[in-house]
């Protein structure tokens, strides 16, 4: 696949106790601390600032106590945070999710997240760490080894490699009513459980694993977010299936969905009844962008970004 050089990192399965350690492997990556300030940046310390101020530098990864909240779920939901050590001291973590989805993924193995500290990229460590990505999934019998890549990270994968899966294309959509035949379901065991082995046709922006970690109650946001979430279980088209709506400011719904066997055109004008049902103005939905070439003429909706998945088949 590729070669590394051997050197003095070592890799192992973090503890709640490195949350710390977590923490600011991932705040070497901000430049600059500040708080806004009447539309103005205003430069502050890092200890001045409240834990939601440093959420906002990014997420939960930027404080040791949201941190701790998020390894410790990680842990008990049976997730792998892994850290590299150089001489005692995490210089890098990476999380790994594993599910059983539908093809071409099967049982994957997802990189949710890989960060090395900025004084020590360039000297292979994240490699190493893909590597025992590579080694997990092997040992665990995945059939692929998946990652969401942006710009920035696109090479760096393909080097250690990953080959290109899919082109992602984040939409804003208006919900409305669609002919699809939608019927409520009682809810399961948990979201996990029906979950496992479907398609995720809307919002796979990581893996199926991640998002339903994602959804979870538990998941360390900041208090300021006051993100509702709504699950609904339903048949579409007599296919059993499930949404999860995030909303983070009122009237807008992220929306993420499941199916066992609806395809994703139906499962997004479904998505769309539902979240006109609910009263939401604005959805925002991640499609592959084949899925979004079915439905673009049939639904009111803006392009906003694009992301691309990567694989390696094992």
């Amino acid at each position: 696949m590729f070669s590394i050089a051997t050197g003095p990192a070592t890799i192992r399965l973090a503890r709640l106790d490195d949350a710390a350690a977590i923490s600011r492997i991932h705040q070497s990556h901000v430049p600059r601390w500040y708080r806004k300030t009447g539309g103005e940046h205003c430069e502050v310390g890092y200890e001045a600032l409240t834990l939601d101020e440093r959420y906002g530098f990014g997420g939960q990864w930027m404080s040791t106590e949201t941190c701790a909240i998020h390894l410790n779920n990680l842990l008990l939901s049976h997730h792998m945070p892994y850290v590299a050590e150089t001489d005692g001291k995490p210089v890098a973590e990476m999380e790994l999710f594993v599910s059983r989805e539908g093809p071409p993924y099967g049982r994957a193995c997802h990189i949710g997240l890989l960060y090395v500290d900025k004084a020590f990229t360039g000297h292979g460590i994240g490699a190493m760490m893909v590597e025992k990505a590579l080694q997990y999934a092997r040992e665990n019998r995945c059939d692929s080894l998946t990652v969401s890549a942006t710009r920035a990270t696109e090479e760096f994968y393909r080097r250690c490699g990953f080959a290109f899966r899919d082109a992602l294309v984040e939409i804003e959509a208006l919900p409305g009513d669609f002919i699809v035949d939608v019927a409520p379901l009682p809810p399961p065991l948990s979201l996990q459980s029906f979950t496992w082995g479907m398609n995720m046709h809307i919002g796979r922006l990581q893996s199926s694993a991640y998002h339903v970690f994602e959804a979870a109650s538990e998941y360390a946001l900041a208090s300021c977010m006051n993100v509702q979430r709504h699950i609904q279980y339903l048949t579409v088209n007599g296919h059993p299936s499930v949404f999860v709506c995030q909303c983070p400011v009122p009237g807008n719904a992220v929306v993420r969905g499941w199916s066992a066997g609806a395809d994703a055109g139906d499962l997004v004008f479904a998505a769309l009844g539902k979240a006109a049902a609910m009263g939401v103005r604005t959805t925002n939905m991640l499609l592959c962008r084949k899925d979004y070439e079915h439905v673009e003429g049939l639904i009111e909706s803006r392009l906003i970004g694009t992301r691309r998945t990567l694989m390696i088949k094992l």
